[in-house]
């Protein structure tokens, strides 16, 4: 279980990084959606 953990914190840390990058470390708070 620790394996699929840190894969899926990995992942979650490479969307956030995107959408920083997207709005250029402007926002306060990021939302990322997913259905």
């Amino acid at each position: 279980m620790k394996e699929f953990e840190d894969k899926f914190s990995e992942l979650q840390a490479d969307m956030i990084s995107i959408c920083m990058e997207y709005v250029e470390n402007r926002a306060d708070k990021v939302y990322v959606y997913k259905s």
